[in-house]
């Protein structure tokens, strides 16, 4: 018998994965009626009523599960209208005992949930869809332990943005990344992939780094040359780009600003997908950040994540040297 503060992973997993789904149904009808109802909270960060419904919705399907959490979240608006979602009606069990055992247990009193109902908020607004993603991820002990994440549209083989949700997700004490597809969640049976751990290789033939497609300036790209990347992808969204290092797409993902940078809520997710391929996020100093309820969500040292440990060292030793100039305009 649980405790009253305690759920199982499979619960929190489930819940989390179908809480993302509905988020990613908000996003897509929003963005197919064509009234954004955008507004700008600052220089290059919009916010649109996508973004406040999903929130909202995740925020009370949380909170009707499991009470006791604590939460963090991008937004300060509350959607107050109807959500058309029955959180009672919601499966707290998605998944099998082999997949996550029922002794995997977690006091909800000692999480924090971290969320960005809508990461990547320019690239929707911009048109460039395959970049958005919802992001949930859970803290215990001031670190990211799971991550829920999901993607709402991707590139076909010709390059065109297409419809196609799916969500990744994982706890890291298992080592595993999983992936659905949402219309799997209608299944009576849901048999999430395994997705490889990207394999080691010689980085001195073959090392891509992701950066900022929207955030950038000349000292930034002169220190992305001196990773000495054999290729760069450039993208939007820190979702979109952490997914990219945990899928193997880049072996680096590199964000160098300090002053207008990223929060615990765009990273706490995709940190915690990292870590289940014992891969490693930090500051561009090497010391990991901090998840806790109530403190400053700033990552002030920037972000470089590698899956490989070794690659990160060797990384860390040039990028908390680097040459870096606040004031100079993005």
């Amino acid at each position: 018998m649980l405790k009253s503060s305690q759920t199982t992973i499979n619960e929190l997993l489930s819940v989390s994965v179908q809480l993302v789904s509905e988020s990613i149904k908000i996003i897509y009808d929003v963005k197919n009626s064509k009234d954004l109802q955008q507004s700008w909270k600052g220089k290059n960060d919009p916010l649109t009523i996508a973004d406040i419904k999903s929130q909202t919705l995740i925020i009370k399907g949380l909170t009707h599960h499991f009470p006791q959490i604590k939460i963090v979240a991008e937004e300060d608006e509350v959607f107050p209208g109807p959500l058309h979602v029955d959180f009672s009606q919601q499966q707290k069990k998605l998944f099998t005992n082999e997949l996550f055992p029922e002794d995997l247990q977690i006091n909800v009193e000692e999480l924090t949930a971290f969320i960005d109902p809508l990461d990547g908020t320019l690239s929707y607004v911009n048109g460039d869809l395959n970049y958005v993603t919802v992001l949930l991820g859970f803290a215990l002990n001031k670190r990211p332990i799971i991550g829920v994440i999901g993607q709402i549209w991707s590139l076909d083989n010709e390059g065109k943005i297409v419809y196609d949700p799916k969500i990744y997700f994982g706890y890291n004490l298992l080592r595993k990344v999983f992936v659905l597809k949402t219309e799997e969640l209608k299944n009576s049976v849901i048999s999430p992939e395994e997705i490889p751990k990207p394999l080691a290789k010689d980085f001195s033939k073959d090392f891509v780094v992701i950066y900022s497609k929207n955030k950038t300036n000349e000292i930034l790209e002169n220190n992305i040359a001196i990773l000495n990347p054999t290729r760069t992808i450039k993208a939007g969204a820190t979702g979109y780009k952490l997914m990219a290092v945990v899928k193997g797409i880049a072996d680096c993902y590199f964000y160098e600003i300090e002053d207008n940078g990223t929060k615990r809520w765009d990273t706490c997710a995709g940190e915690a997908l990292v870590s289940c391929f014992e891969g490693v996020m930090t500051g561009k100093d090497g010391v990991f950040y901090d998840y806790v309820y109530g403190m400053d969500p700033r990552n002030l040292k920037g972000v470089l994540t590698v899956i490989d440990k070794k690659k990160h060292e060797e990384l860390i030793k040039i990028t908390e040297k680097m040459p870096y100039d606040i004031n100079m305009k993005l």
